[in-house]
């Protein structure tokens, strides 16, 4: 059985506050709440996930889903994944640039969290916002970020506000008369930050070059927005060994993110109910200044997800090591 939201607005509603409506905001800022800080404690039973992703620019994006891939293959060679360390530890391997093969295979590093899939580039562009939606036509989004000089663009607004256009017909990739659409005054060369409004549909966001001689312009894909994304935030890894034009295909097993639940149906990211009730007293006591009765109870959240991780498991142990490291390299004290 996978519980929803409403599962956990019946079941926990005695301990959020005495009274409280399971249906309110106030029950559900709270679940989101205990999800939030559970999530943080580990990997439970249900935060782990396989997510597979076809990619080019050297360039794997995480979804708005996962904060962070914890293992990776390959096609059917597994990878390691590495911190933002990795470019300046002392033995190497330096700067890795995108035209060049300086590592011994392919890999991910991390490069941290970005408002966008991908990158704009080297070169400075438009930005335009597209949705199939007519419901979607002239809401706006805030976009800040860097031109071409490594200037803010206009710092004190700041930024530059674009209204959502809409496809032709509503079909995606379908466009009419496109220099007719909305776009942003300043090319970026760098968006530091999306502030998008609830929507109707998904937005999807380009940057543009308009060629002054033919109409239709040469596009780059940036990113693509669900109707309850307004701040945007992507985790971004670097494949090594790879060069932009590189087709990679890639297996890898995450960490899901924190999302806030909106829908009675959605699923709760935390699949244990007793742990979720145990956090939401926590948070009771915590918004009344009993510290110490807080850790006990978020203390016992945990036990409770650690028993449920552990009664799932298979028995057999399982060891994982880098190849460096293996049994065959250690030395001989003997």
């Amino acid at each position: 059985m996978i519980f929803c939201l409403s599962d956990a607005r019946t079941y926990c509603q005695d301990v959020i506050r005495q009274g409280v409506d399971p249906d309110s905001s106030e029950a559900l800022d709270v679940i989101n709440e205990a999800t939030n800080l559970l999530l943080r404690k580990g990997h439970w039973a249900h935060s782990l996930k396989r997510i597979f992703i076809r990619t080019y620019n050297n360039v794997f994006p995480c979804p708005a889903s996962i904060e962070a891939i914890r293992k990776v293959n390959f096609c059917n060679r597994p990878g390691f994944v590495f911190n933002q360390w990795y470019e300046f530890m002392d033995s190497g391997p330096g700067t890795i640039f995108n035209h060049e093969y300086n590592t011994v295979g392919l890999d991910l590093m991390d490069q941290g969290i970005f408002p966008t899939f991908f990158p704009i580039g080297t070169t400075a562009l438009n930005i335009i916002a597209m949705s199939t939606e007519a419901g979607d036509i002239d809401k706006e989004i805030r976009i800040r970020g860097f031109n071409s000089s490594r200037e803010e663009i206009n710092p004190t607004t700041p930024g530059e506000v674009i209204k959502i256009n809409r496809w032709a017909g509503g079909v995606e990739g379908t466009m009419e008369n496109p220099l007719s659409y909305d776009r942003t005054s300043n090319e970026f060369l760098e968006i530091s930050s999306i502030v998008k409004p609830t929507t109707a549909g998904y937005v999807t966001l380009y940057g543009v070059n308009f060629d002054s001689v033919q109409a239709t312009p040469t596009i780059h894909f940036l990113g693509k927005y669900g109707p309850n994304e307004t701040q945007p935030g992507y985790r971004r890894y670097k494949i090594t060994s790879t060069t932009e034009s590189d087709e990679n295909c890639i297996l890898a097993l995450a960490k899901i993110r924190y999302v806030p639940l909106v829908h009675d149906s959605d699923p709760l990211l935390i699949q244990d109910l007793p742990s979720l009730k145990l956090m939401c007293k926590a948070i009771h006591e915590m918004n009344h200044g009993e510290m110490a009765d807080y850790r006990v109870l978020r203390d016992e959240a945990v036990e409770l997800l650690d028993e449920q991780l552990k009664d799932g498991q298979a028995p057999q142990i399982m060891l994982d090591m880098d190849e460096e490291m293996s049994f065959g390299s250690l030395p001989d004290v003997g």
